[in-house]
């Protein structure tokens, strides 16, 4: 049978002391007594400590649930500032907590369901193809061509938009992901493709775009291209940057003539990017047009 002994040496401070400086305790009923790791000082510093950072926590937790904005504008930055991280951050705690992510998953569904109420239907297969080729098969945001575009909720259900094919629109599973619950306009100048208003109707740029590529390489002697500029994620938060910055949307060869159309909505001006690419390109003897629709491009070129 283990005896206690007389003196032993703190692992906290690292110092020898009298069994009396130390706490007995028993594992179990059937164990023997044994002094605690840990002398009285330490062991009830320890434990204050704990309190201390458990009432921290609960303060932090009051906090963030009176201010929901300020706490998920926290997210944000520590999620952009190391998105890596973030991510395997979120993956373990979703597999240490699968009944919270289930039960996270119903109640967004049953919110959807709930905003939407009665407008919840399936959009039909014709439906969504014509739909895609009013847009010209582009996503509606950032203009790109995909194989493969989503359904994407124009007026999100959060802001109260119906499940409807009014309110249906496509778009790439990037934009998507990322619109969430944004306004659709401010999210469309985010990307770079602002969408223009006419008579209350939502029209892509990228739509007035492949509307005059459409035209203008119907004309005999031309020749036009759509040029696309930006960047696209490739996961794991790297992004790949593609065509020049500034360059025009369409660009082409009319009559031995090099011609660049930049699209602009409304009052839109021409960024600094653009402005230093449309120098150059004047320079070099090209022809730099900033249109507005189908009839301003057609009678550019008319002049030419």
């Amino acid at each position: 049978m283990n005896s206690i002994p007389h003196e032993r040496a703190c692992l906290k401070c690292e110092q020898t002391k009298s069994a009396a400086e130390f706490s007995v305790v028993r594992r179990r009923p059937s164990s023997p007594a044994a002094l605690r790791s840990y002398c009285k000082l330490c062991y009830n510093s320890y434990q204050r400590g704990r309190v201390d950072l458990k009432a921290e926590a609960h303060r932090v937790s009051v906090y963030n649930k009176k201010n929901p904005h300020v706490s998920a504008a926290s997210m944000r930055r520590h999620r952009a500032n190391d998105p890596t991280g973030s991510a395997k951050e979120l993956r373990i705690w979703k597999n240490k907590n699968p009944d919270k992510v289930r039960q996270h998953d119903a109640t967004k569904r049953a919110k959807r369901r709930a905003v939407s109420g009665s407008t919840v239907r399936a959009i039909s297969s014709s439906e969504w193809r014509q739909v895609c080729d009013d847009m010209g098969g582009l996503c509606i945001y950032c203009g790109l061509g995909f194989s493969e575009l989503t359904q994407d909720h124009f007026f999100p259900l959060a802001l109260g938009g119906n499940h409807e094919v009014g309110n249906i629109v496509p778009a790439c599973r990037s934009c998507n992901s990322r619109k969430q619950h944004k306004n659709p306009w401010e999210f469309a100048v985010s990307v770079g493709r602002p969408l223009i208003v006419d008579d209350g109707a939502k029209i892509s740029e990228a739509a007035v775009q492949n509307d005059i590529l459409v035209a203008v390489s119907a004309l005999p002697d031309a020749l036009f291209w759509r040029n696309n500029s930006g960047r696209l994620p490739t996961g794991g938060g790297r992004w790949i940057a593609f065509g020049v910055p500034g360059s025009p949307d369409i660009i082409g060869v009319f009559r031995g003539r090099f011609v660049g159309f930049e699209v602009k909505s409304g009052r839109n001006k021409l960024s600094e990017s653009q402005k230093n690419f449309r120098e150059a390109f004047l320079r070099a003897g090209g022809v730099y047009v900033i249109t507005r629709s189908v009839d301003d491009a057609l009678s550019i070129l008319a002049a030419l």
